[in-house]
């Protein structure tokens, strides 16, 4: 029995040391902007910075699995338009995101860090996201959201890394824009149930890499 637990031991240190060898943490800072009733289409408008931590896997020189949690504010307001209506409407929203995303990367080039040659990367991304409008939880379609960006990544060395990138999330919902109770019958176009709010956020990230990667000769 001694021998068991020893063998079992020993098989979860060789686990933890296997993912040790492909895990990486980082920061990210970047800015982030809304796109609804209010902004219909204005990219970058009225940014709010975003602040980021993640971990990610690499699964391979290719793939990778990363979760984030992201904190942001949005806002915007209609007199800064032009358009007759909204200036009537004169609606304006402030609101606080945190937003917790699981993500699948795709790396355009077989990025590998103890490569001079391999050392970078552009990469799009995809995955759920679960956030919090306010820090309030509402249904279940309420704190979804589709993500998807792409970026680029370069090592500056075995260990650690810069990039930047740019995310979009769709989400499922028409208040982002808005505080309940529901406007008035003047202001329903703030709510308008076919054109769901979307959020996107763009900045750069610095990686650290736990231990370097083994090479593979399959992309040497």
């Amino acid at each position: 029995m001694k021998k068991i637990y020893i063998l079992f031991f020993l098989m979860f240190i060789y686990t933890f040391s296997q993912a040790q060898r492909n895990a990486v943490v980082g920061i990210s800072l970047g800015r982030a902007y809304y796109l609804g009733e209010i902004n219909t289409s204005n990219q970058f408008y009225k940014t709010k910075f975003a602040y980021g931590a993640f971990y990610r896997y690499d699964i391979n020189p290719r793939y990778s699995a990363r979760a984030n949690v992201i904190y942001t504010n949005l806002s915007a307001d209609d007199m800064d338009f032009d358009s007759q209506y909204q200036r009537t409407r004169a609606q304006t929203m402030n609101t606080s995101i945190l937003d917790i995303t699981l993500q699948a990367e795709f790396n355009f080039l077989p990025c590998d860090p103890t490569s001079r040659k391999k050392n970078y990367t552009p990469f799009v991304t995809a995955g759920v996201t679960y956030f919090l409008k306010d820090f309030t939880i509402g249904g279940i379609l309420d704190n979804l959201a589709i993500p998807f960006g792409l970026g680029f990544r370069y090592n500056i060395n075995k260990q650690i890394a810069i990039g930047a990138e740019w995310n979009f999330r769709k989400t499922f919902r028409d208040d982002i824009d808005y505080e309940y109770p529901p406007p008035s019958p003047t202001q329903k176009q703030v709510g308008y149930q076919h054109d769901k709010d979307w959020y996107s956020i763009v900045g750069i990230f610095l990686t650290y890499k736990f231990k370097t990667y083994t090479k593979c000769p399959a992309f040497d």
